[in-house]
């Protein structure tokens, strides 16, 4: 009966105490309502009489979770007490007392415990950005040994190819070789033997004009190896 709807999807003032009539506003969202006075419509001082309103947050514009006293204010230690009105706003174990006097209390906390050093933070900067340097140098240096690395396999490779390569144009250069000497051999026995048809098959070819000499040395030639006998020869003695 607050005038502010319970839905808390509404644009139009949707209650954030939907159980609460005397509060229905939370600016900072700590939970506790920025609303002081309220009125009660069915009070005895009539329909528009005051009344203090539950839990008002005595810092609504800033986010806090102070309950002993006062609601709603920046409370460092958890203990309960706004830092404002806490004697020692970082030490959990005192939450009332003065700093003087006789009754003069005793912080065992006297400053944030999760604040870091100015010095702390720049020695801790520096280090990082060493380390960082350091890092970055060393991944340079190990990218740069790998290069070297495999630029040096590829030129063994590339070596190991050209050898292989030259091994097996030798091989091929040789196997010509030896077959031209075969050819060449088996081209002078069919001359010499005066089978000129067989010399001419393998790439012989026939003088355009011998002298008489030669023709009678060649006949000699072929006369003197038809004479050799051959193994039927010797079979049939």
């Amino acid at each position: 009966g607050d005038g502010w709807g319970d839905n808390q999807t509404s644009f139009f003032q949707p209650d954030a105490f939907p159980l609460e009539p005397t509060q229905w506003n939370d600016f900072d969202g700590d939970g506790f309502g920025d609303r002081f006075l309220a009125y009660d419509p069915d009070g005895d001082e009539g329909p528009l009489a005051p009344i203090p309103a539950f839990q008002s947050d005595e810092c609504p514009k800033i986010y806090g979770t102070s309950t002993l006293g006062e609601y709603g204010c920046v409370d460092s230690d958890g203990d309960g007490r706004a830092d404002a009105y806490d004697p020692c706003p970082w030490d959990p174990a005192v939450t009332n007392g003065v700093l003087s006097g006789p009754d003069a209390v005793t912080c065992s906390i006297t400053s944030d415990p999760n604040a870091v050093d100015d010095q702390s933070t720049e020695e801790s900067s520096s280090l990082m950005g060493s380390s960082t340097t350091m890092i970055f140098m060393g991944g340079a240096i190990v990218l740069l040994l790998g290069l070297i690395f495999v630029a040096q396999v590829a030129k063994a490779a590339a070596k190991r190819k050209s050898s292989a390569a030259r091994a097996e144009e030798r091989k091929v250069n040789l196997a010509f070789s030896e077959e031209e000497e075969r050819r060449l051999a088996w081209i002078d026995h069919y001359v010499a033997a005066g089978q000129l048809d067989e010399a001419r098959a393998l790439g012989w070819e026939e003088p355009a004009a011998l002298p008489q000499w030669k023709q009678h040395e060649m006949a000699e030639q072929a006369a003197t190896q038809a004479a050799i006998p051959t193994m039927m020869d010797l079979d049939k003695l």
